[in-house]
């Protein structure tokens, strides 16, 4: 994403600046209430819980306020504010009282690049803090705080209890230690305000039943110190009794007929649920077919299938009973029936549900979805993306639908980034994944949002029709996060071992991997906006060119004009588009046996801002720490095809960490310092050579790959017309990796 960042400093306890360090102690305000004029999105106390990722967004609008309450009165000397990189106050002032009602200007501030504020050497009493916001530096936001930090110490006579967050407990516990204390050294009380306990001391125990327990701290004071304000804590207690399962039968549909223009076979599958996975999980499950039981495989996370052949057309009562650690169970019964024709038919899963910054950053629901073995030829998805009550985030966010296979498995079928701040409609071909869509699946949509949200809506259009092959089955290969020119993990990728069955007559890889990461801790602004091309490699040898690399401008959905700059092209998607999954056809390999697959990222890209790189230094970034570095979100799938059912591939997977690549290739450069021309020389034989020299900015300004190099051979280099000065020159070669600091005079 493009975005221009103004420069803060967040400073912790342990990093403080020497003016500050000599300011009594850092006040934790953690948990302490906060209050604001208005809230647009964020919580208010996210501004105090020592997270800077998290943050408080005001309304479009100026001015608004945000104050946080100590507790007790304290003598305040400095402060650390830590605004939006995109939304910030250009004016504000900080406002201090003792009551929160008669305010005291301490400062007034209209340049946020300084985040440190000293009270030019003096001390405040206040219990209060209040910043009240002036001029918004963003139109388009809202004032966004992401943490305000105080310095100062407690003013005696004034005492404060720390009480710790109470976490959910199990009645099965008996009786818990209460632990607070306080800052004079005094001892603390506690009563119980509510809930179905007692409290004896520091002593609480439960009596049964679940329920929310409150209690109160408190400490009434002595000729030395004033009462301290008390302190509520909240927990659920829960009865393990009083928690039971759900039983959902995931395939077939009960909403809708089982298609079949020809009898074939069909899974049958469950899924077990329970609250609380923290401490109950689901441990076995039961499924009838007619009053007869079936025999189930186990999957993931609760989920139970088997396969079946009906004999013929007609209704059908399937019965599926799940157990939990708890010892308690739960039933439920669906009737379907199987039909010969097919029918248009559009269903809707989600309906404008909503991912909401720091509340969900995804949603998760089964649907019912029609059952079908060679009844459609084409499903159509159709995501719409609007804006929910509270806006749309302002940014590009990174998206997936998934849903899950009968064995519980997550697969992706599409890939989605954000528009910036604006409402798109767009339309996607999903029938390789026509086997998973069906019955009465989870879908889950998960969107990486951190400011407002998104509301959307997910169509499936059903297209009657005979597909090419009746069955077909999905497997997972690449997925997640891989990092891109890490020298510590080069080729992060799996190597994956396939045995396609032997009644298998096609096979397709699917495959999208967007690339993230930019800016100038990220060599050549990767990989965001880096135009790479990576390898799909069978057997060893580079098959399938995976060029990475999409024109935004026009929008490929249409999805235009946006705000922002959604025009720049990126690597394998666009700001409000979906990213469409490559395919490649591997039917030509179905007979060989133990067939390897390998993702192999492009070789002539490193990354000199990275920590793991030990050339990484002032000249190549600023930063080589800077934890955003480039990578690649992949997710990639195998499907096969067949006219007869297909059972599970032989599949198995083999990480390719390659640790520290650097190795002892047997090379020299000269003449070095030298003019601009400057001869490599190998003594060694190497297949493959992929030459790369970089200026001290981390630009590659020559490149060059060489194959099947014997020994002995000179390549010379003409970098003459460049400045004088120092630049990096390496080497990615089939025996490793090698660098070199070179010298141009």
């Amino acid at each position: 994403m493009i975005k221009i960042y103004l420069t803060l400093l967040f400073i912790c306890c342990c990093s403080l600046s020497p003016v500050i360090s000599q300011c009594f102690d850092q006040i934790i305000s953690n948990g302490r209430p906060v209050e604001a004029s208005a809230t647009l999105t964020g919580a208010a106390a996210q501004i105090v819980d020592g997270n800077p990722g998290s943050v408080w967004q005001s309304p479009l609008s100026e001015p608004h306020w945000i104050q946080v309450d100590l507790g007790i009165v304290h003598q305040l000397c400095a402060f650390i504010l830590q605004w939006g990189e995109s939304a910030y106050a250009t004016e504000f002032e900080i406002l201090l009282s003792e009551d929160g009602e008669n305010w005291s200007l301490a400062e007034s501030f209209s340049d946020n690049q300084t985040v440190e504020f000293l009270f030019d050497g003096i001390t405040w009493s206040a219990r209060y803090i209040r910043i009240n916001a002036l001029e918004r530096s963003n139109p388009f936001e809202g004032f966004i705080l992401r943490e305000i930090t105080a310095f100062g110490s407690i003013e005696a006579p004034w005492q404060q209890i720390d009480f710790p967050n109470l976490p959910d407990r199990l009645t099965s516990e008996g009786t818990i230690t209460l632990q607070a204390t306080a800052t004079s050294g005094l001892p603390v009380s506690y009563s119980l305000l509510s809930g179905p306990a007692v409290i004896d001391g520091e002593a609480l125990t439960f009596t049964g039943g679940s329920g929310t327990i409150s209690i109160q701290a408190e400490q009434a004071g002595n000729a030395s110190f004033h009462p301290a304000e008390p302190v509520v804590r909240q927990f659920e207690v829960i009865d393990p009794s009083e928690v039971f399962p759900e039983a959902i039968i995931t395939s077939p549909s009960s909403q809708y007929d089982v298609i079949m223009p020809e009898i074939g076979r069909m899974v049958l599958g469950l899924r077990g649920k329970i609250e609380r996975p923290e401490w109950f999980s689901i441990t076995s499950a039961e499924l009838e077919l007619d009053g007869e039981p079936v025999e189930l495989i186990v999957g993931a996370d609760g989920h139970y299938y088997a396969y079946w052949t009906p004999e013929s057309y007609g209704d059908h009562t399937l019965t599926a009973k799940v157990y939990s650690s708890n010892g308690n169970s739960a039933t439920h019964t669906s009737n379907f029936s199987i039909i010969p024709s097919a029918e248009d038919i559009s269903v809707r899963a989600f309906d404008h549900d909503e991912v909401i910054a720091f509340v969900n950053f995804s949603y998760a629901e089964h649907f019912e979805l029609p059952s079908h073995l060679g009844a459609y030829d084409k499903i159509t998805a159709h995501l719409s993306i609007t804006c929910p009550s509270i806006g749309c985030d302002p940014w590009d966010r990174l998206a997936h639908v998934e849903v899950r296979k009968p064995n519980g498995e997550w697969v992706e079928i599409i890939r989605y980034i954000t528009p910036y701040g604006v409402e798109c409609t767009h339309s996607v071909d999903v029938t390789p994944y026509a086997t998973l869509l069906q019955g009465k699946p989870e879908f889950r949509m998960s969107i990486g949002t951190y400011q407002q949200g998104w509301a959307f809506t997910l169509d499936l259009d059903y297209e009657a029709g005979t597909p090419p092959y009746r069955y077909s089955h999905v497997e997972r290969l690449w997925y997640g996060y891989h990092p891109f020119g890490d020298l510590g993990n080069i080729q992060p990728a799996d190597t994956f071992s396939v045995s396609f069955q032997p009644n298998v007559e096609k096979a397709t890889l699917q495959l999208v991997g967007t690339g993230h990461g930019w800016g100038p801790n990220n060599t050549q602004n990767a990989a965001e906006f880096h135009d790479a091309t990576h390898h799909i490699l069978i057997n060893n040898q580079a098959v399938f060119s995976h060029h990475n690399w999409t024109q935004c401008d026009p929008n490929p959905d249409g999805c235009q004009p946006q705000n922002g700059t959604w025009y720049f092209s990126r690597a394998g998607w666009c700001p409000g588009a979906i990213s469409p999954f490559f395919e490649y056809d591997l039917s030509s390999y179905i007979p060989q046996v133990n067939l390897s697959l390998f993702y192999r990222m492009n070789q002539g890209y490193i990354d000199y801002c990275h920590p793991n790189n030990p050339l990484c230094n002032f000249e190549t970034c600023a930063n080589c720490n800077d934890g955003f570095n480039p990578h690649l979100v992949m997710a990639s799938n195998l499907i096969t095809y067949s006219d007869t059912p297909i059972e599970d591939n032989v599949l198995s997977s083999q990480a390719n960490i390659s640790g520290a690549p650097f190795s002892d290739l047997d090379f020299r450069v000269f003449p070095n310092p030298g003019n601009g021309k400057f001869s490599l020389e190998l003594y060694q034989q190497v297949a493959n050579c992929q030459i790369t020299i970089f200026n001290a900015t981390g630009q590659a300004i020559y490149n060059s790959l060489l194959t099947d190099v014997p020994i002995g051979q000179i390549q010379v280099m003409d970098i003459s017309q460049e400045a004088p000065g120092f630049y990096w020159l390496m080497m990615a070669t089939d025996k490793g990796y090698a660098a070199e600091k070179l010298i141009l005079r």
